[in-house]
């Protein structure tokens, strides 16, 4: 949880347009990038929160001394924009091993980037989990990824997989619960292009966790705003000028930036909100300790079985520190897509117990002893669709951030408020 606090901010009723702040509604990724970005061209902001965090989507809980994130979520190497408000010399970031341990049925197979360990890919040859077939589709991935084709605008991701010709096993064992989880859509229904995203940052960057868990990566964006961002404050209602809390206050704006998920914007331009459970994929994970170091390494272990529940397993706290007490290690078991909707129905003690027992059988290690830390749901954790980023009609001096104009990423959300940043910046000269 952030440890900023709501700070009063009083607004005189007599000063000029000028001197007002830009109000930012929203302290995801997107508004503090955004707020972020007007302070460092001299535009004073105010941000306000909803909730009693900052993040957004990004972030985690911490429970018993564990850091549980709000589902699998890392930050990746290449995210340039993210860097430049949040170097890593200020908040190091360790990095996963490159690739997964495939689990399947007949045993355990590292994928791993042959770059980087090129002793490691022949495993996946011996093993025939890779073939030639395999080899000529991700190279022909990662020219598409480098210049999708016009015809990618209309595909699915698993059209596209059925073009580039990958095998069978290879496509169930790896890439559909390796990116089904990472578009949180083991159906592969996505668009494609969204695919090529994905696909083109794990192969030219490393999967990374910070110091201390997803959430220091929002704290630490937001901490040079300080007082300017008030938490636990709902928006009533919005004018150009102007912004109405629940409580009643109004607040005097330059402008106003709607950095808030789709429905939630539409909203407040009093507009139709769509279905928000047709609109969004949702995660759920179990989060569990282990009172002993385990010996499984910085990787991602998929579930390639074709059954269970879970979709991938991981220990964060053997990636960085300060995500669980020492001497233990973190367990983070995250289902398989669209699951948790039925799952909530079954008995939660059997429920974790069966989870606990599927964990520990992928990382091949005993679940003796294993302590259930927290479960966490997460109905809107990606945006189903990408939106075309221009609303008609917005109201004069309203912008809009978010990523659910691109491929939704951190990266993307970062980008997103950056460029709202710049662009009221200039209008503010």
């Amino acid at each position: 949880m952030s440890t900023l606090s709501p700070v009063d901010y009083h607004i005189g009723m007599n000063e000029s347009e000028s001197s007002l702040p830009v109000v930012v509604i929203g302290a995801g990724l997107a508004g503090l990038s955004c707020a972020r970005t007007l302070v460092s061209h001299d535009v004073d902001v105010l941000v306000v929160e909803a909730s009693n965090r900052v993040g957004g989507r990004l972030g985690s809980r911490r429970v018993n001394g564990v850091s549980c994130e709000l589902g699998f979520q890392v930050s990746m190497s290449n995210y340039t924009s993210l860097e430049s408000l949040v170097p890593r010399q200020e908040l190091p970031r360790h990095a996963f091993v490159s690739g997964a341990v495939v689990v399947e049925q007949s045993g355990r197979c590292p994928i791993i980037d042959p770059r980087r360990a090129p002793l490691s890919a022949f495993a996946p040859w011996w093993r025939g989990l890779v073939g030639i077939r395999d080899v000529i589709g991700v190279a022909r991935c990662r020219s598409f990824a480098r210049k999708p084709r016009q015809r990618h605008l209309g595909q699915s991701t698993e059209e596209l997989m059925a073009e580039l010709g990958f095998s069978e096993r290879f496509k169930e064992s790896f890439l559909r619960p390796f990116f089904g989880g990472v578009l949180l859509d083991e159906g592969l229904s996505a668009p494609a292009v969204r695919f090529l995203s994905a696909f083109d940052r794990f192969a030219h960057g490393a999967a990374e966790l910070p110091d201390g868990g997803m959430q220091s990566l929002a704290d630490a964006m937001a901490r040079p705003l300080a007082a300017r961002v008030r938490l636990n404050q709902t928006v009533e209602s919005i004018q150009s000028n102007q912004v109405t809390l629940r409580d009643g206050t109004q607040l005097a704006a330059r402008a106003v930036v709607l950095a808030l998920p789709r429905p939630e914007a539409l909203r407040l331009l009093g507009r139709r909100e769509e279905p928000t459970q047709e609109a969004w994929h949702g995660t759920m994970s179990v989060h569990l300790l282990a009172d002993s170091i385990l010996p499984v390494g910085r990787l991602i272990y998929l579930n390639g079985r074709g059954c269970g529940r879970l979709n991938l397993v991981c220990c964060p706290s053997l990636v960085a520190p300060g995500i669980a007490p020492e001497g233990t290690t973190s367990i983070h078991a995250s289902l398989r897509p669209g699951l948790f909707p039925e799952l909530s129905k079954h008995d939660p003690e059997r429920f974790i117990r069966e989870i606990r027992e599927e964990a520990g059988s992928i990382l091949g290690v005993s679940c003796d002893g294993w302590a259930h830390v927290t479960t966490t749901v997460v109905p809107h954790a990606l945006p189903r669709r990408t939106f075309d980023p221009q609303l008609e009609e917005l109201p004069e001096g309203v912008v809009v951030a978010g990523d659910w104009f691109s491929t939704p990423s951190i990266e993307s959300a970062v980008q997103s408020g950056i460029n709202a940043g710049i662009e009221l910046a200039i209008d503010s000269r």
